[in-house]
């Protein structure tokens, strides 16, 4: 597989491997051919309790040139803090970007960084050939909403909660929309007394872009990997699309870029879910 990124859609490749980082410390990538030899690439990433995955699909016309030799699908799960820190750390000389993967032992993850003046830089990363996981649930559950990601931003400050452990639940009518915190305990200025706090935040059914609730309908989820999906659709500047049923099911969280609207006629999207029964089976393994 080879695949080049220009420098104005570097930014944006790295916001989805920053984001399947507050998911996971690895994350998989999977190659599908297309025809004519391009290919569309997905990454995604499971949390520690299988209770949020997070998924991006780079479509061909995302890349400046995809490509992948094989016939076959390509999955391998690779780690992410070094590709991170390679990525952040880039400066703002570089041109564009090259992601190689090779398929012969050793296995290879490249990433060159191709800089001003004709100087290459070149990191060489191995990674785990291993199929991914996808969700079992229905994708398209009955209830749906549509917010700003700037508006569920300002209603997700109220929750205080940083732990990966820290949950917000979901109570919705068909005229109504609150969104609570389970207590958290809080030290005191001192650091000798704790104490407790709730906290609930009601959301005017006119704050949504749209809001179709057919039943009241109950759902706990993981605030740190919504939080971090929110964070992403704001920096990319789209609303966050959300289907969800009733409390046994997953809470479906999409954010759509069209290709004409992205620059460089880029095209991507993300889908994010949070398992909103943790001990539930959640994810099969790819076809």
């Amino acid at each position: 597989m080879n695949a080049l990124i220009s420098t104005s859609d570097i930014k944006t490749f790295y916001s989805a491997l920053h984001c399947l980082g507050r998911f996971s410390e690895t994350f998989w990538l999977q190659c599908s051919p297309r025809i004519n030899g391009q290919a569309q690439i997905r990454l995604s990433a499971i949390n520690s309790t299988n209770s949020a995955f997070c998924m991006f699909a780079f479509d061909p016309d995302f890349f400046l040139n995809v490509q992948t030799e094989s016939n076959q699908k390509i999955e391998c799960q690779i780690q992410l803090k070094t590709i991170l820190s390679i990525l952040r750390t880039r400066g703002r000389n570089v041109e564009r970007l090259s992601l190689t993967l090779t398929t012969t032992i050793p296995c290879r993850f490249t990433l060159t960084l191709h800089c001003h003046h004709s100087i290459l830089k070149t990191h060489h990363l191995t990674y785990e050939p291993k199929r991914g996981l996808l969700p079992t649930a229905d994708p398209n559950p009955p209830h749906f909403f549509c917010i700003n990601a700037s508006t569920a931003s300002e209603w997700l400050d109220h929750f205080l909660s940083t732990s990966r452990t820290g949950e917000i639940t979901l109570l919705c009518t068909p005229t109504t929309c609150i969104a609570r915190s389970k207590e958290e305990e809080l030290l005191e200025t001192r650091g000798s007394v704790r104490k407790a706090i709730a906290t609930e935040v009601k959301v005017a059914v006119e704050e949504f872009r749209e809001y179709c609730v057919l039943e009241e309908v109950r759902l706990t989820f993981s605030l740190r990997e919504f939080k971090a999906t929110v964070a992403l659709a704001e920096g990319w500047g789209v609303a966050l699309e959300v289907n969800f049923s009733d409390g046994d099911e997953p809470l479906f969280v999409r954010l759509r870029v069209e290709s004409a609207v992205a620059a460089d006629g880029s095209g991507y999207k993300n889908r994010c879910i949070n398992n909103t029964l943790p001990h539930q089976p959640l994810f099969h393994q790819q076809p």
